[in-house]
């Protein structure tokens, strides 16, 4: 990695702190108000947050410190073939809206707080181990997606630290002040907290990405000036894919993100915290263009920095972004507060994200475990245990990340490779009433069991499509021929009783 000089004096911590005492400040409000006193509160806001701040949260929490640091790199690594990344973004969008139309209306009439309680109503005509069984591993599929999708926050932190402050704050220091904080400003705030913190981010992100490349622009070249410089120095990387398998993969990736995001925690939380499908349907009126125009972005600070910096090897690559903004920001006081700017977007992305996740964690894992062993359970035992369980989680992932072993893509691609499994028990259960609890839980198994003996095998990929993927398609055949083959009329009358309630 080429060496570098630390981009900022004194402002940068300054800024940083500042800005994370709003967020306490936020998180504070909130407690101060009484929000989050009760569990239903705490986890789902009360169903209050209008349509702004969902859709800005929404954003925040889809846009993380893992798409500014390891989506960047990993256009860097690939190129133009990286364009898939606006299209799976935006295919997140209409398979959200789908879950949407028939979770929100089920969750408010029944009043759900979490996508397991969903799935203990949706399959409640099963008692005893059967539905135990679908509820425990749903749970295990839908914590680990989400679970990978915070750690990946505070690799991308370590990263950031690391190189702005050219190794005078170590990665590692930078991934524990990262988790300490992020559970001091979720413990505080709850859901809304995190929600309107979120809102106030997102903004933050899209202006700090836009400024980064305005930044770029400006010092090393346009897109137009370095585009043919990189055709000299690596061609491939701006040639138009042509094998099969590339363009297979290419669809692969696509159907595995825009079927995996929809399924974290905290966006089906997002979901069933929301009044009604139309309050959710207006957040389209802005986010497209969020999204479309932030992966843009960064597939073109991508690429534009392997001309700028090429040569760098797979896991040095991960540290692309803030590279190219250490060495243009000491250039000027406009480029310094671009600098920041961008450092600040970065905090944002990571902040809201792993806020997100981590309350959405703890409220599933404390009302699975928690209230199974002490069903009369007072809210405010309930809540001081949540908290308990989110610290926890947070400091747990501490360990995991010390050294990375995989680029923040790769844990991209094996979070949703097992979140996808989940698929069938939520979203086809919405919408499909014979589904039921034995044909959800035997496409689990199977589709679990062909991921992983594919992915141990090597075969992390079969001509392109993920392991994960045909685990998915296994999973949803087996789940279809299951359920019809054990189908029985009460079963139908009672899934139709509930996804009628749309």
């Amino acid at each position: 990695m080429p060496e570098v000089q630390p981009a900022f004096g004194i402002e940068a911590p300054i800024a940083a702190i500042a800005f994370v005492a709003l967020l306490m400040l936020i998180g504070y409000y909130s407690y101060r108000k009484r929000v989050g006193a009760t569990v239903y509160d705490f986890f789902l806001a009360s169903r209050l947050l209008g349509y702004v701040v969902l859709g800005l949260s929404l954003y925040a929490a889809q846009y993380s410190g893992n798409s500014f640091i390891g989506y960047a790199a990993r256009a860097y690594r690939s190129g133009f073939v990286f364009l898939m990344y606006p299209t799976f973004m935006i295919s997140i969008l209409p398979v959200t809206i789908i879950i949407a139309a028939r979770l929100i209306p089920i969750s408010t009439s029944k009043g759900l707080t979490s996508p397991v309680d969903y799935i203990r109503a949706r399959f409640g005509y099963e008692s005893g181990r059967l539905l135990d069984a679908v509820v425990v591993l749903s749970l295990i599929f839908l914590v680990w997606g989400t679970f990978v999708q915070f750690f990946e926050q505070a690799i991308a932190m370590g990263y950031l630290g690391e190189v702005v402050s050219a190794g005078m704050f170590p990665y590692m220091y930078m991934v524990v002040v990262f988790v300490i904080g992020t559970i001091v400003f979720t413990v505080l705030g709850g859901f809304r907290g995190a929600a309107l913190a979120n809102a106030i981010m997102g903004t933050m992100m899209l202006v700090g990405l836009l400024g980064t490349l305005a930044l770029i622009s400006r010092d090393f070249g346009s897109v137009g000036e370095l585009v043919p410089k990189l055709a000299k120095i690596k061609p491939s990387l701006i040639a138009t894919p042509s094998s099969v398998t590339t363009i297979a993969n290419w669809f692969s990736t696509i159907f595995l993100v825009c079927l995996g995001a929809p399924l974290y925690i905290h966006i089906l939380q997002h979901i069933m915290a929301t009044k009604d499908p139309a309050t959710y349907r207006r957040t389209l009126l802005f986010t497209p263009y969020f999204y479309i125009l932030t992966a843009l972005s960064l597939i073109l600070i991508g690429v534009c920095g392997a001309a700028v910096i090429p040569g760098l090897g797979t896991m040095e690559s991960e540290r692309i972004v803030p590279l190219l903004v250490v060495q243009a920001a000491p250039k000027d006081p406009l480029a310094r507060g671009l600098g920041l700017l961008w450092m600040l977007a970065v905090l944002s992305a990571t902040l809201s994200t792993a806020a997100t996740t981590i309350i959405a964690i703890s409220v599933t894992v404390i009302k699975e475990a928690y209230r199974a062993f002490k069903p009369r359970a007072t809210e405010r035992e309930v809540l001081l245990a949540s908290r308990v369980v989110l610290t926890l989680l947070a400091l747990l992932a501490i360990p995991i990340v010390i050294e990375p072993r995989a680029t923040i893509w790769r844990w991209t691609e094996i979070k949703f490779e097992g979140l996808i499994q989940v698929l069938p028990a939520i979203l086809l259960s919405l919408y499909i009433p014979w589904i039921n609890a034995k044909g959800v839980l035997s496409g689990m198994v199977v589709g679990a069991v062909v991921a992983l003996t594919l992915s141990l095998s090597g075969y992390t990929t079969v001509q392109g499509i993920h392991a994960g993927m045909i685990g998915l398609i296994v999973n949803i055949a087996t789940c279809l021929a299951v359920s019809r083959a054990t189908l029985r009329e009460s079963e139908v009358s009672h899934a139709r009783g509930l996804i009628s309630l749309t």
